[in-house]
Parts: C-alpha cells; sequence; structure tokens
C-alpha cells in the first residue's frame, strides 16, 4: 500500500515539474536572434594607366641601333653616315638644322669610336663627357659641372650636368657605350626633355 502511494506521489511530482517548466517557457518573452546583415563591399575599379605617349611620332634609327618617341607638335631632322658620326638626329619645334640648339627639345649623335688614332680619338662615353666638361670649363659663361652615373633603357650611362651663364641654362650631356660606338644625347633638363628621354629605346 504505502509503495504504491509512493509511485503515485513521484508521478505527481514529475507531472508538476513537467507542467511548472511548461508554464515557465510559455510566459518568457520570445527573443528572437538578431540576424546580422551582409554588407557587400562595391570593388573600386582598378585604375588603368593612361600612355601619354600613345600619338607620339616614333624616329627610328635607320642604323637600327635605336628610337625615340616625340610629340607631334615637334619634327626631326636627320643625318647619316659622315667622317666623325654614324648618325645624327635632332629633334624639336620647327627645327631646320642637325645642329639648331634654339628650337631643338633633344639631339642624339651616334659617335664613332674609332680610338686615340681615328677622326673620333675617344675611347668611350665617360672620356667623352670628361673631354667635353673640360672644354666647356674654359669657355665663356660656365657655372659649373659634374658628372654622374646614369641608366639609359637599362644600360650603363654618363650624365654630364652643366650650367652657363647669362640665363643659368642647364644643360645635359648623356653618353653610353653601345655597339662600338658612343651614343651621346644633349638636351635642357626641362620636362619636355626628360619625358622623350624616358622613350628612349637601344634596338637590335
Amino acid at each position: 500500500m504505502q509503495k504504491g502511494f509512493a509511485t503515485i506521489l513521484l508521478i505527481s511530482v514529475i507531472v508538476v515539474i513537467i507542467i511548472g517548466g511548461a508554464f515557465y517557457f510559455l510566459k518568457k518573452p520570445f527573443s528572437p536572434t538578431p540576424i546580422i546583415p551582409v554588407v557587400k563591399t562595391q570593388q573600386q575599379p582598378t585604375p588603368t594607366s593612361v600612355d601619354e605617349t600613345a600619338n607620339w611620332k616614333t624616329f627610328a634609327s635607320p642604323t637600327g641601333h635605336f628610337s625615340i618617341k616625340y610629340p607631334p607638335e615637334l619634327n626631326e631632322m636627320h643625318i647619316g653616315d659622315s667622317a666623325t658620326y654614324s648618325e645624327q638626329v635632332t629633334i624639336g619645334k620647327n627645327v631646320t638644322g642637325i645642329t639648331e640648339q634654339n628650337n631643338a627639345s633633344i639631339s642624339i649623335q651616334v659617335q664613332k669610336n674609332n680610338g686615340p688614332n681615328g677622326p673620333a680619338p675617344i675611347q668611350n662615353a665617360k672620356d667623352y663627357l670628361q673631354n667635353s666638361l673640360k672644354s666647356y670649363q674654359g669657355g665663356p659663361g660656365f657655372i659649373s659641372g659634374k658628372i654622374d652615373p646614369f641608366k639609359l633603357n637599362g644600360k650603363v650611362a654618363y650624365k654630364l650636368s652643366f650650367r652657363f651663364k647669362p640665363n643659368n641654362v642647364d644643360a645635359i650631356s648623356i653618353a653610353a657605350d653601345y655597339k662600338d660606338s658612343v651614343f651621346i644625347i644633349i638636351g635642357k633638363e626641362t620636362t619636355d626633355f626628360d619625358q622623350i628621354l624616358a622613350t628612349f629605346k637601344f634596338t637590335n
């Protein structure tokens, strides 16, 4: 009898717990799990580089040794083989002669490297610039000048920077050895000169 009563009592307690738990959860306010919105980041388009020289003219050396580009408003004067130079080209605005410097933006000379006994008594590019600097130092109006290492289209070269009175003109001569010749590039230190020089390429 007591055993039956204990069983009934245990069942009653379990029922009360179940009913109480259900009542608690039903009365408890419902808190839904917050939904975090997914923000899609818009990828910015990669800026494309603009080739400012795309519409420039190209001078390709007839000897096949180099090429260079220049703005369409400029013109060129070219001379082929001579006793000292295998070729010369002057690029500028309204240039009318190969040695004209007033309107020239850049001049390129390919000097034959004939050694000390030839018509071009130079042995290499650095010698050429050192001799040029010495001649400038003895001339009127010379202010200063120095020679520094330089890279021309990835090749070893040298750069002579010098200044003259009365207008304090900053001029540049660049020389590099290539294919048994000395390549000489002359100009004034301007933005135009730098932009044109950046397009210079040795070929073959």
